[in-house]
C-alpha cells in the first residue's frame, strides 16, 4: 500500500513537471584497514524511491500549513535558472536531439522535464541529467517562501531530518508552537531570517568539505592504479581536453588536450572537440579506453590518456569546420598516440573537482570528478 501510495505520488509530481534527477551516488568502499580501495556507486531500489516521495509530501505539506498558520520558519526555496544558463542549456539539447517544445527559443521547466524525459534510457542520459543541474541555480533557505522551481512546488521546506539539520530542527519547533496554539512572535522574523542566511552558509562549507573529501578518496584509489587501462565514457568537453567518467571504479579523469593527436577546434555550442584534417569529433557520449598517468591528491587530478582513440572519434556527416575558436597549436614535445608530432596546444588545466550525485538543487555536484556544486539529494 506504501509503494502505491508513493508511486502515485511520484506519477503526481512527474505529471506537474517536476525535474526528476535519478543519478548515481558515488560509494566509497575501504578495506580491513579503513583505507579506500574502491569507489562504487550506491544502489537505490524502488524502497530508496518510495521513502523519498513519502518525505517530499511531508516537506510540502508542513510548509503549506505553516504559511497558512502565519508562523515565520525556515523554508527552502529554489530560484529559475537566469537567462544565460537556460540558452545555453537550451542549445545543449537541441545539439543533443532532444526535443523541449519551447516557443519563440525560451526553455522553461516543461521543456526541461521533457529532455528528462525523452533522455532516459539513452548511454547519454546521466551526461544530460547532470548538465541541467549544472544549470540551476543553488538552492537556500529562506524566510519567506518563493517555491521550489525544480520541483514545481509553491511552498517547500526542510522537516524530515531534524537529527542532522538545523533547519528541519527551527521547523519542528514551530510546528510544535502551532500545535500548542501559541501565537506567532514579532521578534521571531528577523531571528528566522538569520538562521536562514547562516544555515545556507554552513550548509555551503559542508558541501565543499564532502566533495573534498569523496575526491580525496578517488585520488587514494586510483594512486594504486597508475599504468592500468580502463572504459570510460566522456562526460564533459572543453577547449582544455575531455572529462572521462570511468565504469568502474565510479571516478573521472582528464584527458588532457596535449594527449590528443592532431589540431582540434572547440565547438562550445555542441560541447564537441573537432579535428581539422580528418573529420572525426569527440562528443559527449562517446566511448572511450584510457590509461591512468598520474595522480595528484593535493590538488585532487586524475590525468588520463586515450589507449586508443579510434573508439571515441565519431564521423561527422558531411563534416565542415565549426569555425569555432580552435585551441589548436603546434607542439612537439608530448607523446601522441597516432604517432604525429604536432598537436593542440596543452592548457595546464585543472582538472575539475569531485562532485556526485545531482538533485534538483545546487550545492550538490555533477559527474565524479567534477567541480560543481551538487551532492546528494538536497531538494
Amino acid at each position: 500500500a506504501f509503494g502505491q501510495v508513493t508511486g502515485w505520488l511520484g506519477s503526481r509530481r512527474e505529471a506537474a513537471l517536476s525535474l526528476d534527477f535519478d543519478l548515481p551516488t558515488p560509494e566509497v568502499i575501504l578495506d580491513a584497514a579503513g583505507r579506500p580501495r574502491d569507489i562504487g556507486r550506491a544502489a537505490r531500489g524502488p524502497a530508496h524511491r518510495a521513502v523519498e516521495e513519502a518525505m517530499l509530501a511531508a516537506n510540502q505539506a508542513v510548509a503549506q500549513a505553516l504559511i497558512e498558520y502565519g508562523e515565520a520558519t525556515v523554508f527552502r526555496i529554489h530560484e529559475p535558472p537566469g537567462a544565460d544558463d537556460l540558452q545555453g542549456l537550451a542549445e545543449f539539447y537541441s545539439a543533443l536531439g532532444l526535443r523541449t517544445g519551447g516557443r519563440g527559443g525560451v526553455l522553461a521547466r516543461a521543456g526541461m522535464a521533457r529532455a528528462l524525459r525523452e533522455s532516459r534510457a539513452r548511454p547519454d542520459e546521466a551526461v544530460i541529467h547532470y548538465s541541467t543541474l549544472r544549470a540551476m541555480k543553488q538552492a537556500r533557505y529562506a524566510s519567506t517562501c518563493s517555491g521550489h522551481f525544480a520541483l514545481g512546488f509553491d511552498a517547500y521546506l526542510h522537516f524530515t531530518s531534524p537529527i542532522r539539520r538545523y533547519a528541519d530542527l527551527v521547523v519542528h519547533r514551530t510546528v510544535r508552537r502551532m500545535l500548542r496554539g501559541k501565537p506567532a512572535s514579532p521578534e521571531s522574523n528577523g531571528w528566522v531570517e538569520r538562521v536562514a542566511v547562516r544555515t545556507s552558509a554552513r550548509e555551503r562549507v559542508a558541501v565543499t568539505a564532502e566533495r573534498e573529501r569523496m575526491q580525496l578518496a578517488r585520488c587514494v584509489v586510483m594512486s594504486e592504479r597508475v599504468g592500468d587501462r580502463f572504459e570510460g565514457t566522456i562526460t564533459g568537453v572543453s577547449d582544455h581536453g575531455l572529462y572521462v567518467t570511468l565504469d568502474a571504479p565510479f571516478v573521472e579523469g582528464m584527458v588532457r588536450i596535449s594527449r590528443l593527436s592532431g589540431f582540434l577546434d572547440y565547438d562550445p555550442l555542441r560541447h564537441r572537440l573537432v579535428a581539422r584534417s580528418s573529420q572525426f569529433q569527440y562528443r559527449i557520449g562517446d566511448r572511450l579506453k584510457v590509461e591512468v598517468v598520474s595522480v595528484n591528491a593535493q590538488r585532487g587530478w586524475i590525468d588520463l590518456e586515450p589507449v586508443s582513440e579510434s573508439g571515441a572519434k565519431s564521423k561527422i556527416p558531411g563534416a565542415q569546420s565549426t569555425g569555432a575558436q580552435s585551441t589548436g597549436a603546434q607542439s612537439t614535445g608530448a607523446k601522441s598516440t597516432s604517432g604525429h608530432s604536432t598537436r593542440a596546444k596543452p592548457t595546464g588545466a585543472k582538472p575539475r573537482s569531485p562532485g556526485v550525485k545531482g538533485s534538483p538543487e545546487r550545492g550538490s555536484g555533477g559527474p565524479p570528478g567534477r567541480n560543481r556544486r551538487k551532492k546528494g539529494r538536497r531538494r
